[in-house]
C-alpha cells in the first residue's frame, strides 16, 4: 500500500503508518515536488484497514484519515 497527495506546499510531507511496519515519509522539498503528485514509499499491509495517512504542513497542522 502506498498513499500519493497533490497540490502541498513546500515542507508538507505525507506519512504513512500501519501497525507493524515503520512508517513511510515523502516531503516536499522542492518546488517541482508542488507541482504533482507525490508517493510515500509502500509498505506492506495486511489489514489495509488499520493504515493511517497524516498530511502535516509546514506549519504544524495536521490531517490525518483512515479508509
Amino acid at each position: 500500500m502506498w498513499a500519493r497527495a497533490l497540490r502541498l506546499r513546500l515542507g508538507d510531507r505525507v506519512e504513512l503508518t500501519h501497525p507493524g511496519a515503520r512508517p513511510k515519509v515523502v516531503r516536499a522539498t522542492e518546488e517541482a515536488d508542488t507541482l504533482g503528485y507525490l508517493t510515500t514509499p509502500m509498505t506492506m499491509a495486511s489489514r489495509p484497514d488499520r493504515a493511517r495517512v497524516c498530511v502535516a504542513s509546514v506549519k504544524d497542522e495536521r490531517f490525518c484519515f483512515s479508509p
